[in-house]
């Protein structure tokens, strides 16, 4: 009853620990240490009673020897508190896992922040000197505008001046063609006069021939009249003489005339240029009127330009000084940003280091529950069966939808099943070699290697949505550019891990069929350790693609996630689905039992599973994986 009571104590120990971690506590130290603790009071509870509990000791005659020592009921509350155990550091495990996912996520995060607040810092301070400049350049600027401004005003005035010279020009102009006017008409006069003196010149001329005849012939008369006639003669000889002292003054008046006459032609002609050059005057006055107006439009729209423009630049050497006054606010909150960031990173460090260590402290825990889950199997009973389950999905999950599936089956032939979550499926296959497991879960690429590795046998396989078969993805999310497997050159991508087949071996199939090399076509690569991981990562952006397979997106839009967002890029042929295999060491007859209790179960609805129901497994169901291997 001593032994029962500290075997008792200690699992309900360890159980309180994870109890209050999840519910209360959530101190992961604690969990550790009182965890360990528990442990290791079961150990020294078992050693005292004579127990050896050392998993390299318990050969198969000593445990046939001390389980006939043993209480049942210690042996099924132990297997119990074991199997507790195990899925709650599975689960425990699986969060931390997140937790790491996230946190490492934020680490990387944080990084960059610090280093883009470095950055800003930098920018700020260019940003800030430039700034300063703009200022200066904005104070130039607004008194260039106003210098401007003044000289606008003065050629205001200028082209009004001149305007006024002009229009004073114009006027004297018309006074000078006036005058000119007044000149051609006088030497109209004047040439009209020379007319007139020719008449007059001819009329004296004539009358000087006239005269001169009247001469000649009264000398011939006094020639006749002789002595008596010699009176007359002088007379006669006087006026000829006066004729022609007349003929001589008329030809120099007629000179005289003629030389007047040419000169009131020529300043006719004068007058006439006089003009010609007046009208054209007067045109470009005009024109420079006109011109000096359209000039003084111009000047007074550039004038009012410039007063908006001298307005607009008194706003911007206000705003900017403004801007100067935010930014230098700026640039010390983005200093001060910068500081935190980086206290704030050596506390991220430091946290990352104590993750680290919280996680080989965690599977410092998982190794000692796998140990203490290898020992509490070996004092299974008779009508228990052992199965193991990688954790394809949370633990949680499994827990709802697939080990009341796996109770039902076992319970229908008279078995109670017991299961034990593994870390992989390299792990449940070695746990079939070592006779820990009865029957294993496995994917289909991991049941291959374990059945090559340890001879596991198929007896079933899970249907889902009817179909016994799934396949391989590679999604990524709508909004993304990538429409086809080319399109993931130089793209972050998700596996599962390297033994997953939907999650891994499928993906790099399809690449590889369509000539693209996985090794190199990829930025980055990442191993998100579950389906689960890789949807979410896709949806998040973490990572721009990711392999999967139909039901884990089903699974994924249950628990509440968008899978509405991804859209699938490649998929596989038909693969077929999970097989569950028995230890090759298990009776033919206990073997066939579970085969047909898989294949006949039914009423699976009650349960919040996918799976439907099984059919009959065998091995060469899957040479389409050794095909593609």
């Amino acid at each position: 009853m001593k032994l029962k009571k500290l075997v008792l104590s200690s699992i309900a120990l360890i159980l309180l620990n994870i109890v209050l971690y999840f519910y209360k506590a959530h101190d992961i130290a604690y969990l550790i240490i009182s965890t360990l603790g528990g442990i290791v009071i079961l150990f020294i509870s078992s050693k005292t009673s004579g127990i050896i509990l050392d998993s390299k000791l318990l050969d198969s005659t000593s445990i046939k020897t001390e389980k006939s020592g043993i209480d049942e009921r210690i042996n099924e509350e132990l297997l119990s508190a074991a199997e507790a155990i195990g899925f709650n550091v599975q689960q425990l495990l699986w969060v931390a896992d997140k937790n790491a996912s996230i946190f490492n996520k934020s680490y990387d995060i944080s990084h960059k922040v610090e280093s883009y607040s470095q950055q800003n810092a930098a920018s700020a301070e260019e940003i800030n000197a430039s700034i300063n400049e703009f200022v200066y350049f904005s104070r130039d600027l607004n008194k260039s505008v106003e210098e401007i401004q003044d000289y606008s005003v003065k050629s205001v005035d200028m082209l009004e001046e001149n305007r006024s010279i002009i229009e004073g020009i114009g006027c004297f102009l018309g006074e000078l063609t006036y005058e000119v006017g007044n000149a051609s008409k006088s030497n109209e006069e004047l040439m009209e006069s020379s007319n007139n003196i020719y008449k007059v010149v001819d009329y004296i001329k004539r009358i000087s021939n006239q005269t001169n005849l009247l001469s000649l012939n009264a000398a011939i008369e006094a020639a006749r009249a002789g002595e008596v006639g010699k009176g007359f003669a002088v007379v006669a000889n006087e006026i000829k003489k006066l004729s022609e002292q007349t003929h001589t003054y008329i030809s120099q008046i007629e000179e005289m005339v003629d030389d007047t006459s040419s000169k009131i032609v020529y300043s006719n002609k004068a007058i006439e240029k006089c003009n010609e050059k007046i009208n054209k005057v007067e045109e470009v006055v005009s024109n420079s009127t006109c011109a000096i107006d359209q000039i003084k439009n111009i000047v007074d729209h550039i004038k009012n330009s410039i007063i908006n423009l001298q307005s607009m630049s008194s706003q911007v050497l206000y705003t900017s000084t403004e801007i100067e006054k935010a930014v230098e606010g700026m640039s010390s909150a983005i200093e001060d940003t910068h500081k935190l960031s980086y206290e704030s990173i050596e506390s991220i460090n430091y946290q990352k280091i104590k993750n680290e260590e919280m996680a080989k402290q965690f599977n410092a825990l998982r190794e000692i529950s796998e140990n203490l889950q290898k020992i509490s199997t070996k004092f299974k009973k008779e009508d228990e069966i052992i199965v193991g389950i990688n954790p394809f999905t949370s633990p949680e999950n499994i827990k709802n939808m697939y080990i009341p599936v796996l109770e039902k089956v076992c319970s229908s032939i008279g078995y109670k099943s017991r299961v034990i979550i593994v870390k992989d499926y390299d792990a449940l296959s070695k746990s079939i070699k070592k006779d820990v497991i009865d029957l294993g879960w496995f994917s289909p690429f991991a049941y291959v290697n374990a059945h090559k590795n340890a001879g596991i046998i198929p007896i079933a396989t899970p249907k889902v949505n009817g179909k016994a078969s799934y396949r391989g993805y590679i999604i990524t999310r709508k909004d993304s550019n990538i429409k086809n497997l080319q399109d993931l050159r130089n793209k972050s991508f998700g596996y599962v891990d390297k033994s997953s087949a939907s999650g891994y071996l499928y993906a790099k199939h399809m690449l590889k069929s369509n000539n693209l090399d996985p090794e190199k076509i990829f930025s980055k690569i990442y191993f998100m350790g579950s389906h689960d991981n890789v949807i979410k990562a896709v949806l998040s952006g973490e990572i721009d693609a990711g392999a999967t397979y139909n039901e884990a997106l089903d699974n994924a839009k249950l628990s509440g996630l968008k899978v509405e967002d991804i859209v699938i890029i490649e998929e596989t042929e038909d693969i077929p689905k999970d097989a569950i295999a028995a230890n090759p060491r298990m009776s033919e007859e206990l073997m066939t039992k579970i085969k047909e209790a898989f294949i006949k179960v039914q009423g699976l609805k009650e349960f919040k599973t996918p799976i439907e129901g099984f059919i009959e497994s065998s091995d060469e169901k899957y040479d389409v994986i050794r095909n593609v291997l």
